[in-house]
């Protein structure tokens, strides 16, 4: 009975690992946290011209240039980190096979 709870946590902490390291692959790949910043951004600097909708349109467009965050440019991702989740994919699939196999 203990090895079957000790193969259930086994499994558990790969899943979650495994659903992780997806994750952060998934997000990296299709940009989705540079591009929730950048919708961020545009929100702010809406609600700042909606909030000056009675000064003149000149007046409007100084007072954004003014407070306006430049737009951060998209770096290209850190290719040691990917690696690094690459390896870590690879040894859970390892210890995966290696226990499926065992019994």
């Amino acid at each position: 009975m203990e090895t079957n709870t000790g193969n259930i946590i086994l499994w558990i902490a790969i899943a979650v690992g495994v659903f992780f390291i997806g994750r952060k692959l998934a997000l990296w790949y299709w940009r989705i946290d540079t591009l929730v910043a950048l919708q961020q951004e545009q929100i702010n600097l809406l609600r700042l011209i909606a909030g000056k909708s009675t000064t003149t349109n000149t007046e409007t467009q100084e007072t954004v240039q003014e407070t306006a965050e430049p737009i951060k440019e998209n770096k290209p991702a850190n290719s040691s980190e990917i690696i690094i989740i690459a390896v870590l994919l690879v040894v859970i699939l390892g210890i995966v096979f290696y226990t499926m196999h065992k019994n």
